[in-house]
């Protein structure tokens, strides 16, 4: 991965953006629905950086993972270069 985006990139990332924004005018909580939309955007941000997300509901602590899991979690972590 490039250390600098391209066109598209920055497109898309303005995009996202801009769908991530909450209105901090409103003062009701934000639907599950629209969350759930934030989050899969903030996904989407982190896939043009080069991060790999993992996709699920559940969140675990290393004690709580499989050594697949971990192994799988390990290998994205040294693929990444330390970012």
């Amino acid at each position: 991965m490039s250390d600098t985006l391209n066109k598209k990139e920055v497109d898309q990332l303005l995009d996202l953006f801009n769908k991530i924004k909450l209105d901090l005018q409103d003062s009701s909580f934000p639907t599950r629905t629209n969350r759930l939309e934030a989050v899969e955007n903030m996904k989407r941000v982190l896939k043009i950086h080069g991060y790999t997300v993992l996709s699920g509901p559940e969140i675990c602590t290393p004690d709580e993972m499989t050594s697949e899991e971990k192994k799988r979690f390990l290998g994205n972590q040294s693929n990444r270069g330390g970012q």
